[in-house]
């Protein structure tokens, strides 16, 4: 089954319940995942026609996998029904907050940043409260 046709008959929570536990970056790659490991970017132009397809009105989804220094990847699927977009973040592989957040919202932005001596592009969602919040970042200079 194509990943296309995947995100259109399973809903986040289930696309996220059927990774394996030891979820490996490879496996993300693997998987087409937009990937950040903190020392490199993968599949972020993938992110990019998200959030293209949201300004055209165009259904999509994508995943986002996020590998920490130490400790398990937390992985995200963006949801875009035409209307709305959700944002459903799996802890279950951390200890500490085992469970899954959801947020939604009907805007999707790009921000510059300096920090660390580096230059980062962020991805925000713009909340239906119109709260802001920051979901990913890729370095653009070192």
């Amino acid at each position: 089954m194509d990943i296309i046709n995947y995100f259109e008959r399973y809903s986040a929570e289930e696309m996220l319940a059927a990774l394996p536990r030891n979820y490996t970056k490879e496996m993300a790659l693997y998987n087409n995942d937009i990937v950040d490991d903190q020392l490199e970017d993968h599949n972020f132009e993938r992110l990019d026609q998200f959030i293209q397809n949201v300004n055209l009105g165009i259904p999509d989804t994508v995943r986002i996998t996020e590998f920490g220094i130490d400790g398990p990847p937390v992985t995200v699927v963006l949801q875009y029904d035409g209307n709305i977009i959700k944002y459903t973040a799996d802890t279950t592989r951390v200890e500490a907050v085992p469970k899954y957040f959801t947020f939604y919202g009907y805007k999707i932005y790009t921000d510059i940043l300096q920090r660390y001596g580096m230059v980062f592009r962020t991805y925000n969602l713009l909340e239906c409260d119109n709260r802001v919040f920051q979901f990913a970042s890729k370095i653009i200079q070192r």
